[in-house]
């Protein structure tokens, strides 16, 4: 009777107990949900059975570019080919994954290639996207998005970045300079995420001549509804640039 008298009187006892079940219980979900997919991976999975899986950039990577602190952010520029590609990043921020390894990799192909770090002016909080600059693996990344989900902090991060102002001042006002001061013959857009949202904007917008876009499983759609934005608006002036669009189910669709 004592143990049930503690349980009864002392509600702050009960709060934590409870919070630490929920915690156990995400844990041994998420553990089992990665050890399930690395021991059966499925076809039909976000990334499919023969897909080589999380591919972290080398702690001893050694960048081939160089980052330039523009106006409001700072950009990443890597190779120095006649011909420009700009890539988004996702919403882990420019700092986390591969995205300077596989800028590098593009670049060696010709290519300038120019990544503009969207999330580098923001609190303490959130500087440099949901990783806050750090590279916390596929297990330590999944449990962070998790916990971002649950605690609302995920779509408070999202409403940080509309496209106007803040996403379209650093396209504008650092991104824009450096393209016409260039000269590229032409210029095209590759995204990750959350990237295909500035980059939807960007193909739409006037003033920069956009050959092509790649977005890998984009998330335009339910960024322009968070902001409650006329999708189909966006969508028609994005169409005059031939877009190809990698879905989470692997299928190439031509817009």
């Amino acid at each position: 009777w004592y143990g049930f008298d503690t349980w009864y009187f002392f509600p702050t006892f009960q709060m934590n107990t409870a919070r630490l079940l929920v915690a156990g219980t995400v844990v041994s979900i998420t553990a089992y949900v990665l050890y399930k997919k690395q021991t059966k991976p499925k076809i039909n999975d976000c990334c499919p059975g023969q897909a080589h899986g999380y591919l972290p950039q080398s702690s001893n990577y050694v960048p081939l570019g160089s980052k330039i602190l523009s106006n409001s952010t700072t950009i990443y520029v890597t190779g120095s080919g006649p011909k420009a590609i700009v890539i988004f990043h996702d919403i882990f921020g420019l700092h986390t994954g591969r995205h300077i390894q596989i800028s590098d990799e593009i670049s060696k192909h010709g290519f300038t290639v120019i990544v503009p770090d969207f999330f580098s002016e923001q609190s303490e909080e959130f500087k440099g996207g949901l990783n806050k600059y750090k590279e916390r693996g596929y297990g330590g990344g999944l449990l962070r998005f998790l916990y971002l989900l649950v605690s609302g902090k995920f779509k408070k991060f999202q409403m940080l970045h509309p496209w106007s102002p803040i996403c379209s001042d650093i396209w504008y006002k650092d991104v824009v300079p450096i393209l016409k001061s260039s000269g590229f013959k032409s210029i095209g857009l590759l995204s990750f995420c959350w990237g295909a949202y500035p980059a939807m904007h960007v193909s739409g917008e006037s003033g920069i001549d956009v050959r092509g876009s790649v977005m890998f499983h984009p998330s335009f759609d339910k960024c322009s509804d968070n902001f409650r934005e006329d999708k189909n608006y966006i969508i028609e002036r994005a169409g005059k640039v031939k877009t190809y669009v990698i879905s989470t189910s692997m299928v190439g669709v031509v817009l």
